[in-house]
């Protein structure tokens, strides 16, 4: 019961972990991969 207790929030972290990557990327354009060139979309 334990084993499960930890995987499932060893689960939960690394999804709310994801989650803050993703939502910080998407509210700042400029952070991160996105900084790169190539991946802005509109650029020739």
């Amino acid at each position: 019961m334990a084993a499960v207790a930890a995987a499932s929030a060893e689960l939960l972290i690394i999804g709310w972990y994801i989650f803050r990557v993703l939502l910080q990327v998407s509210m700042y354009p400029g952070f991160g991969w996105e900084r790169a060139p190539e991946t802005r979309p509109g650029t020739p």
